[in-house]
């Protein structure tokens, strides 16, 4: 086709949407027939062509723009064959995507500051909080009191250090390989990684126990027959190994579903299930209050239990509490995840205090949970439980497996976790496998067969985990103390300090990473391992007079004083945030205390 019948073309295309203007509100004014002209027209001289989703040409960018999405997992220097061809590219002009407004998203419709205080608790509270009677019966429930402040107060601190340091950055990923390289890069996407595992072995046990005990209330109801409850792993009798196969395989038939809108739809209601079981240990708390005596021993002090009469024992402090700060690690974990909320913020201004209401909110939590909880289960209600358990009396570490498998309100509360676990695991997995698929097949298309091995992989590591050492506590302790030490307590603290080093000594460099507005160049070899950064021209002549002049001074003075008192004060308050994990994770492992 010649240039003219491209031309001529082009003028139906305009004309036919000048006759819809009524319709579309298309700004046509804008456009400009420029078809008949012998010559190009320079770039800042040409007009957008708005074009009308109708138009072949819209719809040919349009695929070619779903081509490089639908591709934006590989390396950018490996997406070349993405390029529009040079034969599809109108010469004379270039698009701009409107969307008629019927049909475009609503750009100021961001969510107020409400809906990101309460994504922040949804996102960091979960069903992990069984355990937190467990943990706050090891640490005692003073000193787990005091627990939890201190990683309220270090992870919210780390959080909003991660945040000050990824600015515009869509993932923190790309903050850490913007500061530190590939190392910090995989670190930080292990580490998330870890706490995906985390949540999906804590899951997977919690949803077989659930399944377990409503199963055994089912037999004893319906055939009259009582089954002795059996979690260790026993293929002699019915005990809970065989209720994690039954899970593995239901969850490995549902995972292999890639649509998991329904699951979504549903999970719109998990909210309510978490504040139902909250409230349901909190209440139990409120009764054994009300029907227990207690009397507060030492940590040295042997646990002795009488069920003749009412006087249980509590610690205020213990010696066991690493399981609890461990716990934290994952339990405080919006780090990675913070990001996305909030961007969606109508209010910018507002996000670290909306991010600290929601930290206050779950601590508040977690507090009202472990402590109400460990003296809930504690009490004397629970005195069938303790004559089973006289080799060890303490809290189960799922305080929902001591209700008798018959008790009505347990039973409608393992019911409602359940459901609530078993719509969130397709969705939690889900998220594990992705996370697997791009580190391992970073540049690889994902066959079916690569997708059905890691599904397997990633099902198959929980039920093993289920049936040999079901100990959701535990497990979230460990892992967390592991995943969490990196991804919480180093990397946002060296983040942060390297970035505020560099605005001390390099402000105009500072702010060109911070903004984006910078380049790699290399000279001479190819593998020169450390390239010169470029600061773009535009970030320079966007200053104003007097602070250009300072950062170009501050940035061509080689050798400049600078007062680094500053920076050396924050590496020696914030050196106490890594002290901290490191001891936690050393304390998960080897405790001299006990």
């Amino acid at each position: 086709m010649s240039q003219g019948d491209d031309g001529g073309d082009r003028h139906k295309s305009i004309s036919g949407l000048t006759n819809t203007t009524d319709k579309v509100p298309y700004n046509v004014n804008a456009t400009q027939d420029i078809s008949s002209r012998d010559e190009l027209l320079e770039e800042d001289q040409r007009q957008p062509y708005v074009a009308s989703p109708y138009d072949t040409q819209y719809n040919r960018m349009k695929y070619y723009s779903a081509l490089r999405t639908g591709f934006k997992q590989l390396d950018p220097k490996k997406q070349s064959f993405l390029k529009v061809p040079n034969h599809a590219v109108d010469p004379i002009g270039y698009y701009v995507n409107q969307l008629p407004r019927s049909h475009s998203t609503k750009l100021d419709g961001k969510q107020s500051s409400l809906t990101t205080i309460f994504t922040c608790w949804n996102t960091m509270i979960g069903s992990g909080i069984v355990a937190l009677p467990w943990t706050f019966g090891q640490s005692g429930f003073l000193l787990g009191l005091i627990i939890c402040i201190i990683g309220l107060i270090i992870s919210y601190r780390t959080c909003i250090l991660m945040i000050r340091a990824a600015g515009n950055d869509p993932e923190y990923f790309d903050t850490l390989y913007k500061y530190w390289g590939k190392w910090a890069y995989y670190c930080g996407f292990i580490s998330t990684l870890l706490i995906m595992v985390a949540a999906v072995c804590a899951y997977f046990v919690i949803l077989s126990q659930m399944l377990y005990f409503i199963s055994l209330a089912l037999i004893e109801w319906i055939f009259k027959h009582r089954l002795t409850v059996v979690t260790s792993a026993d293929f002699s009798v019915f005990s809970l190994a065989y209720m994690a196969l039954a899970v593995f395989v239901i969850e490995f038939i549902i995972t292999l579903k890639k649509d998991l809108t329904i699951f979504i739809k549903l999970m719109s209601f998990g909210s309510i299930f978490i504040i139902a079981l909250i409230l349901f240990i909190i209440g139990f708390g409120f009764y054994a209050l009300g029907t227990t005596h207690f009397d507060v021993i030492g940590p040295s002090t042997k646990t002795e239990f009488d069920p003749s009469t009412d006087t249980r024992q509590l610690r205020l402090f213990n010696t066991d509490f690493s399981p609890l700060a461990g716990l934290l690690g994952i339990g405080y974990f919006l780090h990675t995840v913070s990001l996305p909320i909030i961007k969606n913020n109508a209010n910018q201004k507002n996000n670290e205090r909306d991010v600290f209401i929601g930290y206050i909110m779950v601590g508040f939590s977690y507090i009202s949970v472990g402590i109400m909880g460990s003296i809930g289960f504690s009490g004397k209600y629970f005195d069938n439980y303790y004559l089973q358990h006289l080799d060890k009396l303490q809290i189960d570490e799922n305080c929902m497996n001591m209700f008798d498998q018959t008790d009505i309100l347990a039973f409608f509360m393992r019911v409602a976790l359940f459901c609530l676990l078993f719509c969130c695991f397709p969705l939690i997995n889900h998220f594990l496998r992705s996370l697997v698929f791009q580190l391992v097949f970073r540049d690889q298309e994902i066959s079916q067969k690569k997708f059905i091995i890691v599904n397997f992989i990633n099902l198959f590591v929980p039920t093993m985990i289920t049936i040999f050492y079901p100990k959701v506590g535990s497990i979230l302790g460990k892992i967390g103390s592991i995943a969490g030490l990196l991804i919480v307590y180093i990397l946002p603290v060296i983040t942060y300090l390297k970035k505020y080093r560099t605005e001390l000594e390099h402000p105009l460099l500072a702010k060109a990473i911070q903004n984006d507005m910078y380049e790699y160049r290399t000279t001479g070899q190819l593998d020169v391992k450390s390239p010169k950064i470029v600061v773009r021209r535009a970030l320079v002549d966007s200053q104003t007079p007097n602070t250009k002049r300072k950062m170009l001074d501050d940035s061509s003075v080689i050798g400049a004083p600078v007062n680094l008192k500053p920076y050396y004060w924050e590496c020696f308050t914030h050196s106490f945030i890594i002290i901290y994990g490191v001891l936690i994770l050393i304390l998960q492992f080897y405790n001299p205390f006990i």
